[in-house]
């Protein structure tokens, strides 16, 4: 029965292609047979993701941000501090006076939100963190209860544009959080000369590292170079045991070798709100999908195995094309690709048209469509015959493999998609699949 109502789709449907399509893939002599039809049935449904592994990366978030959207997102993060010398001595002790203690963050580009001013909170952390470990952006640690920033300068404005000049060089942007000198210290002076400032093991034995949030409700979340050299605790001191006063510095890094991740709250609202209760809400037509383990588009392909059971249908192409909701209105935090992972057990993987090197998928933002173009011809072609047996697909902005492998950086970026149903005067705007075939 569903065999017959495909191939009355496909009569009734179909349309001769443009003269490129399938060149190199069907033989010339054959482009009189060469067809296309959009009625392959899809559905669609916004879904939670519980969990990103963040650790390790190259880029971590920090900040909150409200959207009127998706709900409000509080990035954090931790991080392991390094000794960048070994068998640190600081002479007599008595006679360093500490300036400043600051944690500088070199600041990448994008952001999400507003530039406005955050008040910033730094903690220690008081359990291990290692460098084999996985970590997951729902994951938290202990935290010792005071607060590290001086009093009186919690609150800093980003800004992701301008350099900034220390010591008379003008470095990339930072955001610079003062932290308290008298636990400086008492922390990392009162350990001059001793077992713990010998090397890394036991300053990291000693110390565990940082954990860095924003107080601030409404404000942007930021993306941080991690290993960027400039990304670091900076210990500006004077040294008065000489005759003449020495000012200088001393700085631990966060570097690659330092275990870190990012941390993530992500509370919905409005049309996302009964995902706090339920796994899963159908496209009402529209469907969601945001960065960092937010909310992501599932879609199936309920009959795409009938493909398969017309005698001589062969498959040469299927684009399947996702428009999204108001264009001009998305356009501040789109993302530039959304990617396609396949459901695997907990986890998920590449789609067929991906194993290769040169990542054959697409899903870059199209401005014809209005929306995001995929080139999926290998699944629908293995899950039409049965090769691959869950028909379903992930629509997301970013994954564990794209983080780790620097395809896409940290962030929030989100797109309102349309669903297969949005408009039936214009199916241009709909969700779809167009399968270009032979029969």
């Amino acid at each position: 029965m569903l065999a017959a109502i495909l191939l009355a789709s496909i009569s009734f449907s179909c349309t001769r292609p443009e003269e490129s399509i399938g060149l190199g893939i069907q033989p010339e002599e054959d482009l009189l047979s060469v067809s296309q039809m959009d009625t392959v049935t899809m559905v669609a449904y916004t879904v939670t993701e519980d969990s990103l592994r963040t650790d390790e990366l190259s880029h971590t978030l920090l900040g909150n941000y409200n959207d009127p959207v998706f709900g409000r997102t509080k990035a954090s993060y931790y991080a392991q501090i390094r000794l960048s010398s070994t068998s640190v001595d600081f002479g007599n002790t008595n006679n360093i006076y500490v300036d400043s203690l600051v944690l500088a963050m070199k600041l990448e580009g994008s952001h999400y939100g507003s530039s406005k001013p955050q008040e910033f909170e730094v903690y220690e952390i008081d359990e291990d963190l290692y460098l084999d470990s996985s970590y997951y952006s729902n994951q938290t640690l202990s935290i010792k209860s005071q607060n590290l920033v001086l009093d009186g300068h919690s609150v800093v404005k980003p800004n992701v544009i301008d350099t900034v000049s220390i010591s008379g060089n003008a470095l990339a942007p930072q955001l610079r959080v003062q932290l308290d000198t008298t636990f400086a210290r008492d922390v990392f002076l009162s350990q001059s000369g001793t077992a713990n400032l010998d090397d890394n093991d036991a300053f990291t034995e000693y110390f565990k590292g940082i954990y860095v949030r924003s107080n601030t409700l409404d404000g942007g979340v930021l993306s941080i170079d991690m290993f960027d050299p400039q990304t670091s605790v900076i210990m500006y001191y004077r040294d008065l045991n000489g005759e003449e006063a020495d000012t200088t510095s001393f700085v631990f890094s966060i570097n690659n070798l330092s275990p870190h991740y990012y941390h993530l709250d992500q509370e919905k609202t409005d049309n996302l709100l009964p995902l706090q209760t339920q796994d899963s809400i159908p496209a009402d037509p529209h469907t969601y999908t945001q960065g960092g383990a937010g909310v992501i588009t599932r879609i199936d392909f309920p009959f795409i195995e009938d493909l398969d059971g017309a005698e001589g249908f062969v498959i040469n192409r299927a684009e399947m094309i996702i428009p999204v909701k108001d264009p001009s209105l998305n356009r501040p935090y789109r993302p530039t690709q959304l990617l396609l992972r396949r459901p695997l057990d907990e986890s998920t993987a590449l789609i067929p048209d991906d194993v290769s090197v040169d990542f054959q998928t697409g899903g870059f933002y199209d401005e014809e469509v209005a929306g995001y173009r995929f080139d999926i011809s290998r699944f629908i072609q293995l899950t039409a015959t049965g090769t691959i047996e869950d028909n379903s697909l992930f629509v997301l902005v970013d994954d564990r493999f794209a983080l780790a492998n620097g395809t896409v950086l940290p962030g929030v970026r989100r797109a309102i998609l349309n669903g297969p149903s949005v408009s039936a005067d214009d199916p241009s705007k709909n969700m779809r699949l167009i399968v270009t075939y032979t029969y």
